[in-house]
This record gives C-alpha cells, structure tokens and sequence, in this order.
C-alpha cells in the first residue's frame, strides 16, 4: 500500500508528455505549417566528441528539424543526445515564442534552471549562449493570419470615330494627324482651298469700285472748276468811269 501511493504521487508530480520520445522530422508534411502545437520547431546543436566544452573555441552547426506531437507546457525544453563522433543538445520552440526570433536564448535560460539538467547539458546550453551571436541560424517556417484581397479589373475598350475634332501631337519641328482624323482635316483643306479664290474676287471687286468712284468724284470736281470760270452765273456791271468815257468819246465823235 505505501509502494502504491508514492507511485500514483510520483505520476501525478510529472508531465507523462514530458518523457515519450520526440519524433522529429527533417521535413514538415506536405501542406503543413509549424503551429505550435501539431509542430514545433527544434534546433539541433552539433557538437565535438573530445572537446571541452568549457573553453567553447570551436564552431557549433546548427541544423533544424521539426518535432510533431511535442510535449506541452514548459517541460523538457531541450534534450542531451551522445553519438559517436559528436554530442548533440536539441531544443524546441514553445508555442509562446512561435513567432519571436530571440526564443532560443530564452529557451536555453529556463533550460539551464530546471532540476533535470546534467552537467555537460549545462556546459553545452552556456557554450551556445556566448558563441549565439556569430552563431548562424537556419531559418524556420510559422503560420502567420494573412488577409487577400482579390481586385478584380474590367478592362473596357471603346473605339470611337472621331468627326468633328481633329488631335494632334507635336513631336520635334512638326506635327502628327491621328489616323481617324486625316479625313476629315484633307476635307477641310479642300473646301478652304475652294473659298479662297472667291474671297481674292470679291475683294479684287470693291478694291476696283473704290477706285471707279474716287476717280469719277476728281473729275467731277475737275468739271465743276472749269464750268464756273468759261460760263460765270452773273454778268459784271461796268464801272462809272468807264460808261462815262465812252459817252463822251461817242460825243466828240459825233461833233
């Protein structure tokens, strides 16, 4: 009975989560994004069998998987895997800092503080916490909330005949008809060039009356000055002295 109870405290004091295996994948799954749930992230830090890891003069690849069904809540953080060439510290990305870029520091810090680490763990987390910023990590795909706007655009052509207007555009020393008005600009061509020789008639006409009628007026001026001096209006009367003269000359004439 007192076997039974420390065992059923002992099971309850523990995440059951916390200690399956990870299943990692180098890939996600065809249509599959990193949730942070269904999938998380993990780095996996790569590192030299016979190294000290206190010294930490060495570079760390990093490469990236993917954990699917990982554990919940704020347990087993990062996990110890020893090979034969090379040690290696994995560490996954909680559903908290889906979308932060400096999770890693954070994740190896509360790593570092829980009670389950070991000492060359520990050694590991602190060596990629000074060496992380010429560290280089692979970069990871999340689920971002997006919004499409699908813009739908008519496009409506409209060919009309141009017949009153005629548009040109200057381009250097001359000008350039559009082909929908030549028509119409020759046809106005035409008729200005039918009306001009009238407009040079009609003037020609009162240019040749004008000079008709000034030259009929100085002539009739011309006329009038020679009538009035050949055929006066009144005869002028004698003089005095004159009449007298010739009475007296007819009467010495006649004595």
């Amino acid at each position: 009975m007192y076997w039974w109870t420390l065992w059923i405290c002992g099971v309850s004091a523990f995440d059951y989560n916390s200690y399956k295996s990870w299943n990692l994948k180098d890939h996600l799954p065809p249509g599959e994004e990193e949730d942070g749930k269904k999938f998380q992230t993990v780095y996996v830090f790569i590192f030299p069998k016979w190294k000290q890891y206190s010294n930490c003069d060495f570079p760390i690849p990093v490469s990236l998987k993917y954990i699917e069904n990982p554990p919940n809540g704020d347990v087993d953080l990062c996990r110890t895997s020893f090979g034969k060439d090379s040690n290696e510290l994995r560490c996954r990305r909680r559903l908290q800092f889906l979308h932060e870029k400096e999770w890693v520091q954070q994740t190896l810090v509360d790593y570092k503080n829980s009670t389950s680490i070991s000492r060359l763990g520990g050694e590991m987390a602190d060596c990629i916490i000074n060496r992380m910023e010429v560290m280089v990590f692979p970069t990871t795909t999340t689920t971002t909330t997006t919004t499409t706007t699908t813009t739908t655009t008519t496009t409506t052509t409209t060919t009309t005949t141009p017949t009153t207007t005629a548009m040109t555009t200057e381009e250097g020393d001359g000008k350039e008809l559009q082909v929908g008005d030549k028509k119409e600009v020759k046809e106005k061509k035409k008729g200005s060039n039918k009306a001009f020789p009238i407009v040079v008639g009609v003037l020609a006409v009162v240019i040749v009356l004008l000079i008709v009628v000034i030259l009929s007026v100085m002539y009739m001026k011309k006329r009038k000055k020679r009538s009035g001096s050949t055929f006066p209006g009144k005869m002028k009367e004698p003089t005095k002295g004159t009449n007298q003269n010739k009475s007296i000359q007819s009467g010495t004439g006649e004595k």
